[in-house]
């Protein structure tokens, strides 16, 4: 038991973000139940009033309604997944991702900063060694997103029994388009793709804020405030300021707002999104190795810290 409380005490941050998202995708699921199905019970109600008294009102009322069993057949589990990313808690993550995957990425190494361990650790590796260690430290938080496109995937999977049969109706619902419905692996492969390098383009800000405070709570806001500076900076300085305003070249501005990289629609270019995912990563990756460059800085800035 004191085993279990010490790694709770150690990853009590990692616990609530890994609790707090699976929460919002059993969230969303539950309000589109709610959206769409909840009206069970009253649809029984007016059936059995109807087949009782047979009041023609009452049955012209029950005639507009479908047997919510009937309609649930009908769901395929593309409709369901596009549902639940659009239109539900689940299409808040933009503004919660990077805050996520920074807590998680920080954990794994800011105690190491914090107590000055970090000297330790250099006595007994080579410098070399440790920065590569440091640099692979975003890789694995970043996974997390696509592991809930993933999860959530699979939870409509098994909720419509693995139909992938589109009823008619669906071409007239809001998240239909018929480039994500034809090539739904690859739609979702590309959206996988762009939020693991983004996840390590916002886990190597954190790692890089590791080293400026001993306070971890400080540290993921200062990494948190980052991002969003540097989403700012990119659509409204970048895009609408200089390549819109000076230079006018007509591009979609989804491709420079970093908020927009989670329901891309058939006008956009799924190779553009990838390329600037993948810009970002290998930017940040540069500026962390900068950042961490040289040992005795690193020791002096951390001794500065700590002191």
């Amino acid at each position: 038991m004191e085993k279990w409380k010490r790694y709770i005490k150690k990853n009590n941050l990692i616990i609530l973000a890994i609790f707090i998202s699976i929460f919002i995708v059993l969230i969303s699921f539950y309000q589109y139940y709610r959206d769409y199905y909840s009206y069970g019970p009253y649809y029984n109600e007016i059936k059995e009033k109807c087949e009782k008294t047979k009041d023609e009102l009452i049955c012209k009322e029950f005639s507009t309604f479908e047997s919510p069993k009937e309609k649930l057949k009908k769901l395929d589990a593309l409709t369901l997944t596009y549902e639940i990313v659009a239109h539900h808690e689940f299409q808040n993550f933009p503004l919660i991702e990077p805050l996520i995957i920074i807590i998680l990425t920080i954990n794994s190494i800011h105690s190491e900063f914090s107590s000055g361990m970090i000297k330790n650790y250099l006595t007994r590796i080579r410098y070399k060694d440790y920065l590569k260690k440091i640099l692979k430290k975003s890789l694995k938080p970043a996974l997390f997103l696509p592991f809930l496109f993933i999860l959530t995937f699979i939870l409509s999977c098994l909720i419509t029994r693995f139909n992938f049969n589109m009823d008619a109706e669906v071409k007239g619902i809001a998240v239909y388009e018929p480039f994500k419905y034809n090539h739904f692996l690859l739609y979702g492969f590309a959206l996988c793709i762009i939020h693991f390098f983004l996840g390590i383009f916002y886990g190597n800000i954190g790692i890089i804020f590791c080293k400026k405070s001993k306070s971890k709570f400080i540290t993921i806001l200062y990494a948190y405030i980052t991002y969003f500076i540097f989403v700012i900076i990119l659509y409204a300085g970048v895009y609408a300021l200089i390549i819109n305003k000076i230079l006018g070249i007509d591009i979609p501005y989804e491709y420079f707002n970093l908020l927009a990289y989670w329901n891309l629609d058939s006008n956009n270019n799924l190779i553009i999104p990838c390329f600037f995912s993948i810009l970002f990563c290998i930017s940040s990756y540069i500026i962390l190795w900068k950042s961490y460059q040289t040992k005795e800085r690193v020791l002096i800035e951390n001794e500065r810290e700590i002191s």
